[in-house]
C-alpha cells in the first residue's frame, strides 16, 4: 500500500513502472492507496493488471479498521508499504491478521532539517518517528533505496541494519535507452552546452525535502572555482515552488525557471 497514486512523486512512478512485472511474474498486486488523486496512476495500474482500491476517508483508526477488514478479505502473503501514513496504518493493520509487512525506505527523515523545517514543528516531528519506530518492529524486512537512507533510518526507526535490504529503484532500461557518447552529445548540443562545460544535474520534485536550498547555497563556490560551470534543475512543481523561486532570486542564483532549467548565473 502506498499513500497515493498520484503522478508527482517517484514512490509512486516507481510502482507504476514496476507493476507490469511483478504481474507478468506471477503476482497478484493490489494497490491500497489513501489519498484520492484525480488523474493519477489508477488505469495504469489497472492495466497493468493489479487491482486498485483506494482506502475510505475518516480517522486514522478508521482507515486501520478498513484495512484490516480488506486484508480479512484478500488474504496476501505480504503487505508491503510505502511512505509515511501507509507505513504506519498499514503495519498496524497488517499486524492485526498476522500478515507479515516489508516496508520500503525512500527518504531520510527525522533529522535536523525537518525539525527546522517551516509549517513543522519539533515535538510533532518527534511523534512521528515514535509512531514510526514503534511500528517498524513488527516489520519483517525493509527495503531502501540508497546505503545512505539505510544507515540513517536504521539509527533513527532504532532498527538492526541487517534487517534492511539495498534495491536501488528499478526502471525498464528498454525505456530509459542506453547511455552513449552520441546520446550524450546530442542533449548537450540542445542545452546549448559544449562539450567541455562541467554540468551538475540535481534531478527533484521542488519540496522542501529535497535540499534544492543547501545546493543553490553551495553554488557561487563552485562557480568560483569553475566560472563555466552550469546547474541544471529538473524536476516537477512541489508546494514549496513559489517560496523556492523567491529564494533562490534574492541569492542571484538562476536566470529563469521552468519544467526543465538552466542555472548558471
Amino acid at each position: 500500500m502506498i499513500d497515493s497514486v498520484s503522478r508527482v512523486g517517484g514512490a509512486e512512478q516507481g510502482l507504476v513502472a514496476m507493476a507490469p512485472s511483478l504481474v507478468r511474474s506471477g503476482v497478484e498486486l493490489h494497490v491500497a492507496f489513501l489519498k484520492e488523486s484525480p488523474g493519477g496512476f489508477q488505469e495504469e495500474l489497472r492495466a497493468a493488471g493489479a487491482g486498485v482500491r483506494p482506502v475510505a476517508g475518516g480517522s486514522r483508526g478508521a482507515r486501520v479498521a478498513g484495512l484490516r477488514a480488506e486484508f480479512r478479505r484478500l488474504r496476501p502473503d505480504l503487505v508491503h508499504t510505502t511512505l509515511y501514513e501507509s507505513d504506519v496504518l498499514g503495519r498496524a493493520a497488517a499486524f492485526a491478521v498476522r500478515v507479515p509487512v516489508v516496508s520500503s525506505l525512500v527518504n531520510s527523515a527525522y533529522g535536523p532539517e525537518h525539525l527546522h523545517a517551516r509549517g513543522l514543528r519539533p515535538w510533532k516531528v518527534r511523534a512521528a518517528q515514535a509512531v514510526d519506530a514503534v511500528t517498524a518492529q513488527g516489520v519483517r524486512r525493509f527495503h531502501a533505496l540508497t546505503e545512505h537512507v539505510a544507515e540513517v533510518m536504521a539509527a533513527r526507526l532504532r532498527v538492526s541494519r541487517r534487517r534492511i535490504d539495498v534495491v536501488p529503484r528499478g526502471r525498464d532500461p528498454r525505456l530509459l535507452g542506453r547511455v552513449t557518447a552520441e546520446r550524450r552529445a546530442e542533449v548537450r548540443k540542445s542545452l546549448g552546452l559544449a562539450e567541455g562545460v562541467p554540468v551538475v544535474l540535481a534531478a527533484a520534485r521542488q519540496q522542501y525535502q529535497k535540499g534544492l536550498d543547501v545546493l543553490v547555497s553551495a553554488w557561487p563556490r563552485v562557480r568560483a572555482a569553475r566560472p563555466d560551470a552550469v546547474l541544471l534543475l529538473a524536476g516537477s512543481r512541489g508546494r514549496r515552488r513559489r517560496g523556492w523561486r523567491g529564494w533562490r532570486r534574492r541569492r542571484g542564483v538562476c536566470g529563469s525557471w521552468g519544467r526543465g532549467t538552466t542555472c548558471s548565473t
